[in-house]
């Protein structure tokens, strides 16, 4: 196998073109994003960031299906896409207690009986880092960052090619990050699943993805390997996003 045919061997996902318009009461169109192309390979960790407002949640809702694209060509190679939400406690029904909230993807794919489901579920608490005795416990009964592990390991339940996080360590504490950030590494490597983040923290990102993506106003200023987009920026739009990053 050559260089060309290995490339094209561990590509996940390929996105060309990619454009997301919203109309507006007055039946105007409004930009999500537009023309974003970018590739995610096997095994990879790919990074979104861009201020407020740049298009990173429509970028994430576009490419794990919650959304359509208005235009371009999306290509997915892998069975399973799971899509992480920034608020962990709007992203859960409040009156499923942990265990349920895990195990629903099984649930509604019809996967094993409920002692098989009991079983999978007490695993996956343990490779999130959460104590079993919460399984029994409430959305308001855990802290967000509880709340967001548990979201973590439902999402890994029917083992995804790819998981699409979005701002998931926003609303947490820096110490709660980086337990997420320390959980997430475990997993993706035992599970060898690719991710894509989309993060305002320069630190996240850095520490986590390989390759990254500039937006600014829906569109990609810049994208390349996370060093060199640190170290070299490009565009002056990428400059002064890192620096007030850095601030």
């Amino acid at each position: 196998m050559n260089g060309e045919e290995e490339k094209k061997e561990s590509l996940l996902l390929k996105a060309e073109h990619i454009t997301k318009l919203y109309k507006t009461k007055n039946e105007e169109k409004r930009r999500g994003i537009e023309d974003i192309s970018f590739e995610i390979r096997k095994g990879q960790t790919y990074g979104i960031i861009g201020q407020s407002g740049a298009g990173k949640s429509t970028l994430a809702k576009v490419i794990a299906g919650i959304e359509k694209k208005t235009a371009g060509s999306l290509f997915f190679y892998g069975k399973e896409i799971q899509l992480i939400f920034q608020n962990p406690f709007s992203a859960v029904n409040p009156r499923m207690c942990l265990e349920q909230i895990i195990e629903e993807p099984w649930i509604i794919r019809r996967k094993g009986n409920k002692k098989e489901r009991a079983r999978k579920v007490e695993e996956m608490l343990q490779k999130v880092r959460l104590e079993p005795k919460l399984k029994k416990r409430y959305p308001w009964e855990v802290s967000g960052g509880q709340l967001q592990r548990a979201i973590i390991a439902r999402s890994l339940m029917l083992e995804p090619d790819l998981i699409v996080a979005d701002e998931i360590t926003a609303s947490l504490d820096v110490t709660i990050q980086a337990e997420i950030m320390e959980v997430l590494l475990e997993l993706k490597k035992e599970y060898d699943v690719s991710c894509m983040l989309i993060s305002h923290d320069l630190y996240f990102i850095s520490k986590m993805c390989d390759r990254v993506m500039v937006l600014d106003q829906g569109r990609c200023i810049e994208e390349g390997e996370v060093k060199e987009i640190w170290d070299h920026p490009k565009d002056d739009r990428t400059k002064q996003l890192l620096k007030a990053m850095k601030e």
